[in-house]
């Protein structure tokens, strides 16, 4: 850019003009940590997959193939079907995270990934990310609805969520979604304290807000959901 600029000045004016070259945060740049930065990435998109996938894909299917009407003539009742199936997933998760923290161990990345502040944010991510998709089964139900809706939010809460790539500085006619996806405020929560620095109050705020949401949403309509009226 400075070049052209330089080109431009010279075919318009005579003016005397000079360009200046200098490496700026050079230190800011020898502390930078990819591994510390695409590890979070890597944990939300294990988790995004099960959450947006898994869990409501594997539900929509057993009530649209009529898995649950032969199972609810049993005494099993649709929250005990609910909860095996939520905790079916919530270990495929945490062998998939474990999996990721014994690769991260490998690579070397940052002792405060491990730490229990870290863990402990990194299950509210969970929560969060399941209740979305909840809420996205509640909404849509049907299995072929539910699968084009998660991979149209798979790609928008990864891709717009700041896991690869910086998205503050997104054109206005997107960036509505950056300030509402909760991956957006999760990740750069779970980059803080990799980073030593203090979780901001929209870290916490925002991922609450949507478990109240979803929760509530899901709670209202759970026994449409699993066709049990």
């Amino acid at each position: 850019m400075d070049s052209v600029n330089v080109e431009f000045y010279k075919r318009i004016s005579s003016a005397e003009y000079t360009l200046q070259v200098q490496e700026l945060n050079k230190k800011a740049s020898e502390n930078f940590s990819y591994k510390d930065y695409l590890f979070p990435s890597v944990l939300l998109m294990s988790i995004l997959t099960v959450s947006i996938f898994n869990t409501p894909l594997s539900l929509a299917y057993s009530i649209e193939k009529g898995i649950t009407k032969k199972i609810f003539t049993t005494p099993i009742r649709s929250g005990h079907f609910f909860t095996v199936v939520l905790l079916e997933n919530l270990i495929l998760l945490g062998i998939s995270i474990l999996l990721i923290y014994i690769e991260g161990k490998i690579m070397g990345v940052s002792p405060k990934a491990f730490s229990a502040k870290y863990i402990a944010y990194l299950f509210m991510n969970v929560v969060t990310l399941i209740s979305v998709g909840l809420l996205m089964l509640s909404v849509f139900r049907k299995l072929s609805a539910v699968n084009v809706a998660a991979n149209i939010l798979y790609q928008l809460m990864m891709f717009l969520g700041g896991l690869f790539f910086d998205v503050s500085h997104t054109p206005m006619i997107i960036r509505w979604f950056v300030y509402i996806n909760p991956v957006s405020y999760m990740a750069q929560g779970l980059r803080n304290i990799i980073n030593g620095a203090p979780l901001g109050f929209l870290n916490y705020f925002v991922p609450i807000v949507w478990i109240g949401i979803c929760v509530i949403i899901f709670s209202l309509n759970f026994k449409k959901v699993m066709n049990y009226e």
